[in-house]
């Protein structure tokens, strides 16, 4: 749908549905994950970053090129272990490390325009949880990869 320089568009949303000028949309029939039993556990590690030194760490790091199913494409994976109030991006496997989408997590930390971060984890297959310590309502939620 293209729509020109000043032109007015309606939007109309209810329970069932979504319309966007001639654009209409069904709403899904399904349940939102739960994702606040992910939040509800006491992480086994946190860390408390500025975002710069984060941001720095990831790019500078290095990564491992792998690929997921169903499609094989291939992605950069950064494995991360957060350990003794910091974090650190390894070139090797370590017990406690986990692995995330190298994109996707540049994209979270960088989605909230926070200058520090507190990064959450419980597990080498929980979700690490991203949060700007100013604004606790504000949360990240990424899944980790596999490393095989």
């Amino acid at each position: 749908m293209a729509v020109a320089r000043g032109e007015e568009i309606s939007l109309h949303l209810d329970p069932h549905a979504l319309t966007i000028g001639s654009a209409h949309a069904a709403a899904i029939d399904a349940v939102f994950p739960n994702y606040q039993r992910l939040l509800q556990t006491t992480p086994a590690r946190q860390v408390m970053i500025t975002t710069v030194d984060l941001l720095h760490r990831l790019t500078a790091g290095p990564t491992r090129t792998m690929t997921q199913a169903p499609n094989n494409m291939p992605h950069e994976v950064s494995v991360v272990l957060l350990a003794d109030d910091t974090i650190d991006v390894l070139e090797y496997d370590h017990p406690d490390a986990v692995g995330f989408n190298r994109g996707f997590l540049l994209e979270a930390i960088g989605a909230g325009g926070a200058d520090q971060l507190v990064l959450a984890l419980d597990g080498p297959i929980a979700p690490l949880t991203i949060h700007d310590p100013h604004r606790p309502d504000h949360i990240g939620i990424l899944m980790p990869t596999r490393l095989i």
